[in-house]
């Protein structure tokens, strides 16, 4: 029988986590402007925002899972690092939307950053985890 590793759990959980909560969110969000408010006109579509989001939560988890395998010492920096890469994606993804003539920008920079920060707290939580898990030999 082999053992069970602690890290290959807490990738899985990881993105079982994000997916579901990706989708709650997101089928929430769309449905709360399909339904409850039809006459707010969104310069991006949800699923956009959602897709961006996840592809980056799932690439700065990944690289914080590389650098905790290659040198743990470094885990936390490797997480502030993603953070920073993260962030000036969501400022390059956002920039049409700043710098447009778009009348109302308050609905589509909150349907950004509700999930933005929904899944940067996953991040962390998982995050620290990670660095509390038993070192591999």
């Amino acid at each position: 029988m082999t053992p069970k590793n602690p890290i290959i759990d807490l990738v899985i959980r990881y993105v079982l986590s994000l997916i579901a909560l990706a989708g709650v969110l997101g089928l929430s969000q769309e449905l709360l402007y399909t339904y409850l408010l039809p006459d707010i006109i969104l310069f991006n579509p949800i699923w956009k925002y959602y897709v961006l989001l996840v592809i980056l939560s799932l690439i700065t988890f990944g690289l914080v899972l590389f650098v905790h395998y290659i040198a743990q010492n470094y885990t936390g920096f490797a997480f502030i690092a993603s953070i920073v890469f993260k962030m000036f994606v969501t400022l390059w993804f956002l920039f049409p939307l700043i710098k447009g003539d778009f009348s109302n920008k308050t609905p589509d920079v909150l349907n950004f950053f509700l999930p933005f920060f929904t899944f940067l707290v996953l991040e962390v939580l998982f995050s620290i985890r990670l660095l509390q898990s038993k070192p591999s030999v």
